[in-house]
């Protein structure tokens, strides 16, 4: 099937899900997540030589090359807590990104999702968690949509997708 008639069976099925393989790159928008940055390893992590962060390149739940699986969707909480207790590739301290860690990952030069798939793939176009509260609501948290980039607040105890970062 081709793209444009895939495109428009998932319009017309009206399935979110169908655009994770779809996104939308605008050229005249700079590119606000270059590729020359990062540097992808086999063991399924990726380093950010601007921040010098080390990211999950998968979402919880995905695994493998192309992060395939079933993403977790976990409050606010327990994402902290997988967190705290995440061994992964060797290491032991892995924690929920804060705000502006989460918002350098995002490509907004793209959409559906907002990320450069090609260091994260199949990045679902949802809300990731941050650990940055809200400070006028002990009840909220900041986290990004990834279909468009952009942040919002809501209740920690909804469930949503977490991606797992940590310090060089």
């Amino acid at each position: 099937m081709k793209t444009r008639s895939k495109l428009l069976y998932c319009l017309f099925l009206g399935l979110l899900t169908c655009f994770n393989a779809y996104a939308a790159c605008i050229n005249s928008v700079p590119v606000t997540s270059q590729e020359s940055t990062f540097i992808v390893f086999d063991d399924g992590t990726v380093i950010d030589q601007q921040t010098n962060l080390m990211w999950k390149q998968c979402g919880q739940g995905l695994t493998g090359s192309n992060c395939d699986g079933v993403s977790e969707h976990l409050t606010w909480s327990e994402a902290l807590e997988e967190a705290e207790f995440s061994q992964f590739a060797g290491y032991d301290n892995w924690r929920v990104p804060n705000i502006k860690e989460l918002r350098s990952i995002v490509d907004y030069s793209c959409n559906d999702p907002s990320i450069n798939e090609s260091i994260f793939p199949n990045t679902k176009n949802w809300y990731y968690w941050s650990s940055t509260p809200y400070a006028k609501n002990s009840e909220d948290a900041w986290r990004i949509l990834f279909s468009n980039g952009n942040d919002f607040l809501f209740s920690r105890d909804r469930p949503y997708l977490v991606r797992l970062v940590r310090n060089r």
